[in-house]
This record gives C-alpha cells, sequence and structure tokens, in this order.
C-alpha cells in the first residue's frame, strides 16, 4: 500500500517487489546494487563526494562520476556497466530506472539545501569578487533561472528545464496529481530517494552511512566552504526579498519543504532504531529497506 501526506510518498512493507526481501537482504552494494547520487551544486556536494568515494574504494566498490567528459578523476559513467557507486549533476530518478536492468536494484541519494541559500550560494559561486550593483545582478540572474526551467515556474505550462535548476526539476515530474507542485514534491520525494539536508549535515551523513551499513562516517570535512560574511557584506535584505518572493513563485519551496520532512521522518525513526543497537543493522533490517526502498529490475526471462 502506497500513501500519500504532505508530498511524501511512504511504501508499506508489503508493497515492496516480488523477490525484494531475498535479493536484496544483502545490502549494503553487491555487484547488482547500485548507489546513485544526484550532486545539486552548492549543497556540500563536493565534500560529499571525497568522502563517499574514499569510502566506497576503501570498502572495495566501483566508482563512476556522471559529470560530463573531462570531469573529475573517476571514471566517466557508462550505462552498459554501471559502477555500483555513481554520482555526479548528470544523475536523475531515471538514471538506471527506465527500466532497471532485470536482476538489479537501485537506490538514489540526493541532499537539499534551503532554495534562498542556495540560489545565493550559486550566483556567488560563479561571481566570488566584489562587483557594482551586485543586487541587481543577483536577482536578474535568479529570474533568469526560470526562462530556462519553465518546468518549475507554478503558472507556467511549460515542462523543460536547462539550468542549473535541473537538478531541483529531476528527471521530470509525473503527471499523477492535478496540481504541478505536489507532483514535483511527490516524484521527488519516493521513497527509493533518501533525501538528505545541507541544513542537517552532520545528521544526513550520519543517516546515509547507517542506511549503507557502512558504520560511524569519518571525521566530516567541508570543501569549497565559503564565509559566511560573503553574504553579509555583499547582498541586501531587500535582494533576499527580492529572491524569496521570484523562488516562491516556483515549486522549489514545495520541493524543499518535501523534502525536509520525508528527511525528519526517516532520521528520526533510524534514530529511534539505532538506540542501544550495536552494532545497528538498519541497511539489512526491515524497517530500513522499507523508509529507502532499492528499485527492483524486472525479470524479463
Amino acid at each position: 500500500m502506497i500513501s500519500c501526506t504532505a508530498g511524501v510518498v511512504l511504501v508499506a512493507a508489503s508493497s515492496f517487489p516480488r523477490g525484494l526481501g531475498s535479493d536484496n537482504s544483502s545490502w549494503p552494494l553487491t555487484s547488482r546494487q547500485h548507489l546513485l547520487i544526484q550532486h545539486m551544486p552548492k549543497t556540500g556536494g563536493t565534500s560529499f563526494r571525497k568522502m563517499i568515494f574514499q569510502d566506497a574504494a576503501r570498502r572495495g566498490k566501483t566508482l563512476q562520476a556522471h559529470y560530463g567528459p573531462g570531469f573529475h578523476d573517476s571514471p566517466q559513467f557508462d550505462a552498459e556497466h554501471p559502477a555500483q557507486v555513481i554520482m555526479g549533476h548528470g544523475v536523475n530518478f531515471h538514471t538506471l530506472s527506465s527500466p532497471v536492468a532485470s536482476g538489479h536494484s537501485v537506490r538514489y541519494a540526493t541532499m537539499v539545501r534551503s532554495p534562498l541559500a542556495w540560489a545565493l550560494s550559486l550566483y556567488l559561486h560563479f561571481h566570488p569578487h566584489v562587483e557594482t550593483h551586485l543586487d541587481e545582478k543577483v536577482v536578474e540572474y535568479v529570474q533568469g533561472f526560470f526562462t530556462k526551467c519553465e518546468g518549475l515556474v507554478r503558472s507556467s505550462n511549460g515542462t523543460g528545464c536547462n539550468s542549473q535548476l535541473y537538478a531541483w526539476y529531476s528527471g521530470g515530474a509525473t503527471p499523477a496529481m492535478p496540481d504541478k507542485c505536489e507532483s514535483f514534491a511527490s516524484f521527488f520525494t519516493h521513497s527509493s530517494r533518501l533525501l538528505l539536508v545541507n541544513e542537517r549535515y552532520e545528521e544526513s551523513i550520519w543517516l546515509l552511512y547507517q542506511m549503507l551499513g557502512w558504520g560511524s562516517p569519518p571525521k566530516l570535512v567541508h570543501l569549497n566552504a565559503r564565509p559566511d560574511a560573503i553574504y553579509d557584506q555583499h547582498v541586501t535584505l531587500r535582494t533576499t526579498s527580492d529572491i524569496a518572493a521570484i523562488i516562491a513563485e516556483s515549486c522549489l519551496p514545495d520541493i524543499y519543504d518535501a523534502a525536509r520532512e520525508r528527511f525528519e521522518h526517516v532520521y528520526r525513526r533510524a534514530r529511534a532504531y539505532c538506540t542501544n543497537r550495536e552494532p545497528c543493522d538498519l541497511a539489512t533490517s526491515q524497517l530500513g529497506l522499507s523508509l529507502w526502498t532499492p528499485l527492483q529490475g524486472a525479470d524479463r526471462s
């Protein structure tokens, strides 16, 4: 049975695909089980990638990056021979899931961030130096997001998206619900996706490691960190208010709110389960599989 509450999809154990209990009881990650991490820009993903790839390699897992030609040192994405751990801006909900290859299982993870903080960070990443008329340029920059990604605008009939918002678009919303933003939120928070939250970074990494059965995460590092003062010094309150108003006309707040709600739900249950359990077997437990359900490839034999 599948129930939807505030855009969050919760899947009961009885709704698992046939054979899930036996075929996937060996999580974490055999050769036919894949972890796909969508790297949303400016959510701590560079630090995230370094940590996950190092730990995965130490555990003998195969790695691929799906960023585009010449990006990063990891072997580039090969759809014919997908690695166990795949991460990149090019990873979305349809990567390896349309359809999932027979006998394979796929799980997704995405880290989200407050849309306002995300938009400001993205602009300052590309424009790190003090400029004249900065406030006007920031607002114009954010407005430009939605001319290239009509699919995320509440009032638009457009469905395309080819801008930095593609990570939020995540491969496109399903037309399952009459409300566009509700449909996006439900699509984004599907139970096969583990939602992590930048503002809860430490708890998010703990949750991912428990869900993978990797034990305690290493000491967290923050690469590409930008001092908070840059926001205080260069962006006015009026500008942040104008940007927030632009973002409010899109589905980003709905997606973020639903993602945070799903994270809180999963994190709360995971913490309760792992309390007084050593080691915590969340990765192979029925609860863990219900909270983060692998998508199972159909048997075509």
